[in-house]
């Protein structure tokens, strides 16, 4: 069994306090939210109705309740790498798409049932997509996303779309997402890149 000194709670869910402190994590960091502030040994206030923050800055507001100015830079990048920029170029070649395209990729898995979107819906965006001269579609999910990727090309109909769910690595993935005009996706980790 493992100590943990700090750790932060980062679901807003009473739930996720409690395990924590059952977990006997000593400094537990939070927000004072859904009755468990009394939970947290360090907590911010949860923000006034009507004010919102991306989910990052409000996670990145946590290190300011344990450090005295924290770094908060939101300018991270995922860089997929030259060989995967290369290989993303090919695979499009490959498959017909011109650099001269108007891609839409579109990302429709997700790892939890809860933040699917429905496939039909996807393959609304992409049939309107379609509407304009010179509009791709690349669909892209992972092995564990092959059906809902293939409900979405079944939906569109569409030749100027293609499916690359399951193509190859993440790099690869993520250099065919850069190459698009815009992306379509639910909360998972293809979002994020």
């Amino acid at each position: 069994r493992q100590k943990f000194d700090l750790g932060f709670c980062l679901p807003p869910s009473f739930g996720a306090a409690l395990m924590m402190r059952l977990a006997g994590v000593c400094r537990r960091v939070g927000y004072a939210v859904d009755t468990r502030g009394w939970l947290l040994t360090d907590s911010l206030p949860h923000l006034p109705d009507g004010k919102r923050l991306h989910r990052a800055d409000g996670y990145l507001s946590l290190l300011g309740a344990v450090w005295r100015n924290p770094k908060t830079d939101r300018s991270l990048r995922y860089e997929p790498g030259n060989t995967a920029l290369e290989d993303a170029r090919a695979l499009c070649e490959q498959r017909g798409i011109l650099d001269t395209a108007m891609i839409l990729a579109v990302a429709p898995g997700a790892a939890q049932l809860n933040k699917l979107w429905p496939a039909e819906r996807f393959a609304e965006v992409c049939r309107r997509w379609l509407d304009h001269e010179n509009a791709v579609i690349t669909i892209v999910g992972g092995a564990g996303d092959r059906d809902t990727c293939g409900a979405v090309a079944e939906g569109i109909r569409g030749c100027r779309a293609y499916n690359l769910c399951g193509a190859g690595s993440l790099p690869l993935v993520a250099a065919i997402i850069r190459r698009a005009d815009l992306f379509v996706g639910n909360d998972s980790g293809l979002s994020h890149l």
